[in-house]
Protein backbone atom coordinates (compact mmCIF):
# COMPACT_ATOMS: atom_id res chain seq x y z
CA UNK A 1 0.00 0.00 0.00
CA UNK A 2 2.42 2.30 1.21
CA UNK A 3 4.32 1.69 -2.68
CA UNK A 4 0.74 2.91 -4.15
CA UNK A 5 0.58 6.14 -2.46
CA UNK A 6 4.34 7.08 -2.28
CA UNK A 7 5.04 6.07 -6.13
CA UNK A 8 3.38 9.37 -6.74
CA UNK A 9 6.60 11.06 -6.90
CA UNK A 10 8.24 13.74 -5.61
CA UNK A 11 6.37 17.00 -7.21
CA UNK A 12 3.14 15.09 -5.65
CA UNK A 13 4.40 15.51 -2.45
CA UNK A 14 5.94 18.95 -2.77
CA UNK A 15 2.83 20.28 -4.31
CA UNK A 16 -0.38 20.37 -2.28
CA UNK A 17 -3.67 19.28 -3.91
CA UNK A 18 -6.97 18.63 -3.50
CA UNK A 19 -6.77 15.42 -4.46
CA UNK A 20 -3.77 14.13 -1.99
CA UNK A 21 -5.28 16.05 0.58
CA UNK A 22 -8.30 13.96 0.30
CA UNK A 23 -5.98 10.54 -0.13
CA UNK A 24 -4.61 11.25 3.04
CA UNK A 25 -7.92 12.27 5.00
CA UNK A 26 -8.50 9.01 4.07
CA UNK A 27 -7.65 6.56 7.25
CA UNK A 28 -5.18 3.36 6.80
CA UNK A 29 -7.30 0.84 6.27
CA UNK A 30 -9.89 3.05 3.60
CA UNK A 31 -6.55 2.98 1.88
CA UNK A 32 -6.35 -0.25 1.96
CA UNK A 33 -9.27 -1.11 -0.33
CA UNK A 34 -8.13 0.53 -3.75
CA UNK A 35 -4.69 -1.01 -3.15
CA UNK A 36 -6.32 -4.17 -2.70
CA UNK A 37 -8.16 -3.48 -5.87
CA UNK A 38 -5.53 -2.37 -7.70
CA UNK A 39 -3.86 -5.80 -7.10
CA UNK A 40 -6.53 -7.29 -8.96
CA UNK A 41 -9.05 -8.12 -6.01
CA UNK A 42 -12.52 -8.73 -6.72
CA UNK A 43 -14.09 -6.39 -4.23
CA UNK A 44 -15.86 -9.74 -2.25
CA UNK A 45 -12.24 -10.64 -1.81
CA UNK A 46 -10.97 -7.60 -0.74
CA UNK A 47 -14.01 -7.96 1.71
CA UNK A 48 -12.96 -11.61 3.02
CA UNK A 49 -9.05 -9.72 3.55
CA UNK A 50 -10.15 -6.85 5.63
CA UNK A 51 -12.76 -8.75 7.57
CA UNK A 52 -15.66 -6.99 6.49
CA UNK A 53 -19.34 -7.66 4.75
Amino acid sequence: MVTALTGLGDSACTRPTKSRSLVFALTEREREVPVLLADGMSTQEAAARLGIG
